[in-house]
């Protein structure tokens, strides 16, 4: 009936709205608090809309670019130095796990194995994902510091690898079985071998699903901080130095919280519309 399917539209969209305000009040009430300053911060009325309720300020915003007591670090160097170890970390992380997931769900997606079904494969890495980050914090601290790469970006991108790994691998093998196999065995008869095919033809049609599991690779790599907090000393990342930081200015410490999601969000909005498509590819059967 047509006013029973107009009733359940507004029913969805009224539990979306609702859904889209629980999650975006916190990042809204962050950016809020970063244009506040430390008095108005510190009032026992809160206050929710800027121009109306106060006058906003980037006092907090200009203390990152000016490093000091509240700012990210003492000096621009330092400021720097966290840039280049997150991006080393998270990318390097991200690009090996894509790379390496990438080339296990074309084969277990490709291929059959004897006494075991690509499905149960699958369960068995998913599992590996379920693994407690705490578990291994302990080992990973002992083999780092024992091979000397102990406070080294380089070895968080290591980490970061193994951990996404099962991710990319879960989020590809759908997407590389549903592709049409004809085209692939054109291309072997030709003379393509299997990894000629892979990177001739299945992944140039599979791209905005291997561009989705890098994006998630690199979000979950650049957000991580248990490991990054473990093992950095020194070379510590930028959501580690928020956690040294957090004892002061409630403003400083939410500015430099925008600052820090601000990649992963670009990299989501530049990559919207490939990030639909590869997340909906290999769902319809």
């Amino acid at each position: 009936m047509p006013g029973t399917s107009r009733l359940a539209t507004l029913g969805l969209g009224a539990i979306l709205l609702a859904w889209l305000l629980f999650t975006g009040f916190p990042l809204y009430w962050v950016a809020l608090t970063s244009l506040k300053s430390p008095e108005l911060v510190a009032r026992s009325t809160p206050t929710f809309l800027p121009f109306v309720d106060f006058q906003p300020t980037f006092r907090a915003y200009a203390a990152i670019l000016a490093p000091g007591s509240h700012g990210f670090t003492t000096s621009m160097t330092d400021l720097w130095r966290l840039v280049r170890n997150s991006t080393i970390a998270s990318v390097g992380g991200a690009s090996v796990a894509t790379l390496l997931g990438m080339l296990a769900a074309y084969a277990l997606s490709r291929f059959r194995y004897r006494r075991v079904s690509g499905r149960t494969v699958m369960g068995l890495v998913l599992a590996q994902r379920m693994l407690p980050p705490f578990a291994l914090g302990v080992p990973y601290f002992v083999l780092a510091f024992h091979l000397g790469v102990l406070d080294s970006p380089w070895t968080l991108a290591a980490i970061y690898a193994q951990m996404n790994l099962p991710l990319v691998i879960w989020l590809l093998y759908d997407s590389f079985a549903d592709l049409p196999r004809e085209v692939e065995e054109a291309a072997l008869v030709d003379g393509c071998s299997h990894l000629g095919a892979l990177w001739r033809v299945a992944l140039p049609l599979a791209r905005p699903a291997v561009l989705v599991a890098f994006l998630f690779a690199f979000v979950f790599s650049w957000n991580e901080l248990f490991f990054a907090l473990t093992l950095s000393l020194d070379e510590k990342t930028l959501p580690v130095q928020i956690i040294g930081r957090a004892g002061g200015p409630s403003a400083d410490v939410a500015a430099q919280c925008m600052v820090v999601m601000l990649p992963p969000l670009a990299a989501a909005l530049l990559v919207g519309r490939s990030l639909v498509r590869g997340l909906t590819l290999g769902a319809v059967r």
